[in-house]
């Protein structure tokens, strides 16, 4: 009954709507009439939250020129409600690439006020109904029926490419291309027409908000210019301000904190710095206050940026005591590059440890220089290597402690101060040992008695056959020999083997035979003195 009461409605001119926001609607039809009743007959019988109640609407004949009109000119379906054309609408105007605002300010005076109305169709927050706008547009229209090949002419992103051009030229006096050539851009209206219409919905954009928007375009590109002028290059301010950020990381290498104590008046400049450093951006409130410092302090900021070894050296003087220039260079070079971000009292610290550092290998350059002095070589490990004989062969007891800790202290990195120094004094002072780390003879003699030992000596008369097989036999070089278990194991064997394998044996075994009994009785009581083993053999036997 109510599908027979309400099936004039089926049809042209009428359409339906899900509300005045337009979020649904089109062209209404038999079946869709049909689903419409029945959604709200259910609805009644049983109510759901999720129901939109549907309207029917007639479209008048203005309303219908609007539709041609967003039909041919933008390609916008004419089966659809008002309100659900003017969102595809919106779609279509942000193709063109360029806000409606520049369209309005260009076009003739006739068509002023059509373009303005359709500037608030398509803005959804409009709190007008779209359908009246359209009503007046399409009155525009109606009586003005050459509007349709004009306009379908000037609305283009050719167009709008052409009038945003012109606006720009005048803009601020042209500054825009002026300072696009000083950093090197080549298109920058297109920067220009992305930094207005970044977001969505470009149709929202008035002039005054691109107006705004250009102007802190204008700032943004004066930081680049001007940072330019100090090495900082860029053709954005985001490449700008990584370069900043790079600079002070790499160059610098001081805290923030620090250079802004040495230079009050950069306090707040160094600050900005170090906030760019941190965050990877300059807020847009610190924008206009960094571009002032760059143009009223240039000179000291450049003296700022360009002698931070000066600061280094004043600040920190006391740290860096005994240290000359290319030492405290070599420091800086090292200091983290985190270091202009760094808290004065972790970069003080830092400075410290790397000033004790350089230090130290100022004393380990002396203390090797007096070792070359002596022994005509780098270390006591090489001097070992080069003679195949464990310097502390040539030590005596007497010196043992003292030349371990002075060998220790040549033969390590980083050294304690206090080792370092004893070494030196101790080194200066040239013990008698060390005038016989030159003489091959001495050498010699030191391996003998040393490293062969006297009970194997008799046997081992070639020092150098000793050294191949020791060699050949221990891990490690020969500054490790001195006082070695496995070294000692292996001089007797080679004796053990010398002994059975060669004359010894059967020289010994002839001389005891020839002797008396009165002779053999008092070696053997003299073996039974030098080694128990024996006793024990004989203790066994009785």
């Amino acid at each position: 009954m109510t599908g027979f009461l309400m099936k004039e409605y089926a049809g042209d001119p009428y359409r339906f709507s899900a509300g005045i926001d337009g979020n649904q609607g089109g062209a209404m039809s038999e079946q869709k009439l049909a689903e419409c009743i029945s959604e709200s007959i259910k609805q009644t019988l049983s109510p759901t939250k999720n129901y939109h109640a549907k309207f029917l609407e007639i479209m008048s004949p203005n309303q219908r020129q609007f539709m041609l009109f967003a039909s041919e000119i933008f390609g916008v379906a004419e089966d659809v409600s008002v309100e659900q054309s003017a969102q595809k609408l919106r779609l279509k105007l942000n193709n063109l690439g360029y806000p409606l605002w520049c369209y309005v300010d260009a076009a003739e005076d006739s068509f002023k006020k059509f373009l303005q109305l359709l500037t608030e169709i398509a803005n959804s927050k409009q709190a007008v109904s779209v359908s009246a706008l359209a009503e007046r547009a399409g009155q525009f229209l109606t009586n003005n029926p050459a509007a349709f090949r004009d306009l379908k002419n000037f609305l283009t992103a050719q167009k709008g490419c052409e009038i945003f051009t012109d606006f720009l030229k005048n803009f601020e006096d042209g500054i825009i291309f002026d300072l696009a050539e000083k950093i090197g851009l080549e298109n920058p209206v297109a920067e220009c027409r992305r930094r207005i219409t970044s977001g969505d919905g470009i149709w929202l954009h008035d002039k005054e908000t691109a107006t705004g928007d250009l102007k802190k375009l204008i700032v943004d590109w004066k930081i680049v210019a001007e940072s330019r002028k100090f090495g900082i290059d860029g053709k954005s301010l985001s490449g700008c301000v990584k370069n900043w950020s790079d600079y002070c990381r790499f160059n610098l290498k001081i805290p923030a904190d620090v250079i802004g104590d040495y230079y009050p008046v950069l306090k707040k400049f160094f600050a900005t710095l170090k906030e760019i450093c941190e965050r990877g951006e300059i807020s847009q409130s610190r924008r206009e206050f960094f571009l002032s410092q760059l143009d009223d302090n240039a000179e000291i900021i450049r003296e700022a940026l360009s002698e931070p070894l000066k600061i280094l050296r004043e600040k920190y003087s006391y740290q860096l005591s005994g240290l000359n220039d290319e030492e405290i260079d070599e420091l800086h070079s090292c200091m983290p590059n985190s270091s202009f971000t760094d808290s004065q009292g972790r970069y003080h610290k830092i400075v410290t440890d790397l000033a004790k550092k350089i230090q130290g290998n100022q004393l380990k350059n002396e203390l090797l220089n007096l070792w070359h002095e002596v022994a005509g070589n780098k270390s006591p490990r090489e001097w070992s290597k080069e003679h195949r004989t464990p310097i502390l062969a040539m030590v005596p007891q007497s010196e043992q402690d003292n030349a371990k800790k002075l060998f220790v202290a040549l033969l390590m990195n980083s050294p304690a101060e206090k080792e370092l120094r004893f070494a030196i004094e101790y080194l200066k002072k040239r013990p008698p040992y060390l005038a016989a780390l030159k003489d091959v003879q001495k050498i010699e003699e030191a391996f003998r008695r040393e490293i062969i030992g006297d009970e194997c000596s008799a046997l081992l008369r070639d020092n150098d056959e000793v050294r191949d097989v020791l060699e050949g036999r221990i891990s490690g070089d020969a500054y490790q020999w001195y006082s070695n278990s496995r070294v000692n194991f292996v001089i007797r064997k080679l004796t053990e083997n010398k002994y059975y394998t060669g004359e010894a044996h059967d020289k010994v075994t002839a001389r005891v035979m020839m002797m008396s009994d009165e002779d053999a009785k008092k070696l053997l009581i003299e073996l039974l003195d030098k080694n128990y083993e024996v006793g024990l053999k004989l203790l066994r036997e009785s």
